[in-house]
């Protein structure tokens, strides 16, 4: 599956045929080179057997043949490409479970097909960042390196399994050590947008990222909250080159 020459290509899995019609129609208007399957098993053969695997895929939750989580789940151990869950769940916990699972952001249906084509342009544009650094050389926090060229993570040397969307906030938070971030600057490092919801997908994607680097033994790259403003990231050894400016003030 390879993207047009407009836009980027993506996956929708997708069992309801006017939804995926609309889907299709709507994101083909729009550039992208959309490709439709209605059922898990159909999506991992796709993937599978793909020459070229899309840049983003848009997951259902209710599948006739398994449960749109434990499908996400799946994918994302396998692959890194941005997943979207656009469902109609009234499960309580969905939200946070797609998140815990791997899922870069979750839209509600019915939604409003401005806002999700406009967190498709923001994801993928996020996604295809390169180095925030300003030289691109990696940054050393502890026993953590945070290469922002490939935009991975490894820790003394093993490489730390992170979502695309924990890179970005890894990223954000290292690249302003011991420095307080609010949700909504999270939020637009993330997806590039603000909403009402944004605050509580950072934290759902916070406390994953926390749960990754407290399970490497002595990493002590702790990421605190506080209260009431947001999250940093404290780095009491901090090897990334410092620039003119931090130099002069710390003179």
């Amino acid at each position: 599956m390879m993207p047009s020459a407009a836009g980027a290509a993506i996956l929708v899995i997708e069992d309801d045929p006017a939804t995926a019609q609309l889907l299709r129609d709507v994101l083909m208007d729009a550039g992208y080179a959309v490709d439709h399957v209605g059922t898990g098993a159909e999506a991992e053969a796709l993937l599978h057997s793909a020459e070229a695997l899309p840049d983003l895929i848009l997951l259902d939750l209710m599948l006739p043949d398994v449960d749109g989580v434990v499908l996400c789940a799946k994918i994302r151990a396998r692959y890194t490409m941005p997943i979207i869950v656009c469902t109609a769940t009234h499960r309580r916990h969905d939200p946070t479970l797609a998140l815990r699972l791997g899922a870069d952001d979750f839209v509600l249906k019915p939604f409003d097909i401005d806002v999700l084509e406009a967190r498709i342009e923001a994801l993928l544009r996020r996604t295809a960042l390169t180095a925030s650094a300003p030289d691109g050389r990696p940054s050393q926090i502890a026993g953590l390196t945070i290469d922002h060229g490939t935009r991975t993570a490894s820790a003394r040397g093993v490489r730390v399994r992170l979502t695309p969307t924990e890179f970005r906030l890894l990223e954000a938070l290292a690249t302003r050590p011991n420095y307080v971030l609010n949700r909504d600057e999270l939020a637009m490092h993330i997806w590039g947008y603000r909403n009402f919801d944004a605050g509580r997908l950072v934290d759902v994607h916070v406390r994953r990222l926390r749960e990754k680097l407290n399970a490497i033994p002595g990493l002590g790259v702790p990421i605190v909250s506080i209260w009431g403003e947001g999250y940093k990231l404290l780095a009491p050894l901090l090897l990334a080159p410092r620039s003119k400016l931090e130099d002069e003030a710390s003179a």
